[in-house]
């Protein structure tokens, strides 16, 4: 089967604007994925901050509510 020059540069050309098709496409898409990351991960900074900052509240709130109320106690 002989199919020449002409089918030869058709296929061709078809693969190369192919290429440059998703070349262009993977480089516009790679704009909104790093944009993501960055989001997702100052969404989880934040998530983890609070969820520290939580404990440390709790961990620094409850003994001194529970002294003050012993020493209201004691007073009485």
């Amino acid at each position: 089967m002989k199919c020449g020059a002409a089918f030869a540069s058709v296929s061709l050309g078809c693969v190369g604007v192919y290429a440059v098709f998703t070349l262009a496409v993977t480089q516009w898409r790679t704009k909104f994925r790093v944009f993501m990351n960055k989001a997702e991960n100052e969404a989880g900074n934040k998530a983890v901050d609070s969820l520290i900052n939580y404990e440390t509240v709790k961990v620094t709130i409850i003994p001194f509510t529970l002294f003050t109320a012993v020493k209201k106690e004691l007073k009485v």
